[in-house]
C-alpha cells in the first residue's frame, strides 16, 4: 500500500479494502506528535505536556465541534492550533491538495461525517454542486434569502427587452438590485429557464 493515496482520487475508487485502510494510523502533516485514523480519531504518539492520566502517548483525543459546525481538534507543534478534522484526514490519507482542488468535500454533505470513505479533494464549484445535488444548497425561489417569487421572476423576464428597457428600471419597479435582475435574466441562481440558459 502506498504511503499516500492519489490526491485526485475518490475513496470509492480505491483498489483495496477501505475499511481496513480506515483502521490505519497516519502521521498528521505538520503535527508529527500526532497520528490520525481514517475515521477521524486522533492520538498523541510522543510524550508532551499533559495532565497526569490524560493526554499521554497513545491516548485518543476528543474532537469538539467548532462554531462552523465541523469537528475540530486542538493540536500542538510548539503553538496550539485548532484544526478541522476533515482537512487533517484528507492531508494524511490523500496527500496535499491538487491544484485548484483545495477544499475537502463531504460526499453526503454531513459536516460531522469525517471518514475517509466520505471525503475527497474538490474545487469550490464541485463542492457547491455536491450541495445542490444533496439538497444542502437552495437556489432561486427555494432560497430563504430570495426577495423575488417565481411569479416575479417570470414578470422580470417578460419585462426585459434588450436595448429598450433598462435593467435598472426593472430593478426599481420590483424593489430589487440591478445585479438581481441581471442574474434572473441570465438564468443564474435560479432553477428554471432564463434567457441566458440553453
Amino acid at each position: 500500500m502506498s504511503a499516500a493515496l492519489n490526491a485526485a482520487s475518490d475513496c470509492a475508487s480505491l483498489p483495496y479494502d477501505i475499511e481496513r485502510l480506515a483502521l490505519e494510523w497516519r502521521v498528521v502533516p505538520g503535527f508529527p506528535s500526532y497520528e490520525i485514523r481514517g475515521d477521524g480519531t486522533i492520538r498523541r504518539v510522543v510524550a508532551g505536556r499533559y495532565r497526569r492520566g490524560k493526554g499521554g502517548p497513545g491516548a485518543s483525543r476528543k474532537n469538539s465541534i467548532g462554531d462552523h459546525g465541523y469537528p475540530v481538534a486542538t493540536l500542538r507543534n510548539g503553538k496550539q492550533h485548532t484544526c478541522l478534522v476533515h482537512r487533517l484526514l484528507a492531508e494524511a490519507f490523500f496527500g496535499p491538495p491538487p491544484a485548484g482542488k483545495d477544499w475537502v468535500a463531504h460526499g453526503d454533505d454531513n459536516k460531522l461525517h469525517c471518514h475517509i470513505r466520505n471525503l475527497r479533494w474538490a474545487s469550490p464549484p464541485e463542492n457547491w454542486q455536491d450541495g445542490l445535488r444533496n439538497g444542502r444548497q437552495r437556489v432561486g425561489a427555494l432560497s430563504p434569502k430570495t426577495k423575488t417569487t417565481e411569479e416575479d421572476r417570470l414578470k422580470i423576464l417578460a419585462a426585459y427587452v434588450p436595448g429598450q428597457v433598462r435593467m435598472q428600471d426593472i430593478a426599481d419597479q420590483f424593489g430589487v438590485s440591478r445585479p438581481t435582475v441581471s442574474r434572473i435574466i441570465e438564468g443564474k441562481g435560479w432553477r428554471g429557464e432564463g434567457r441566458g440558459q440553453k
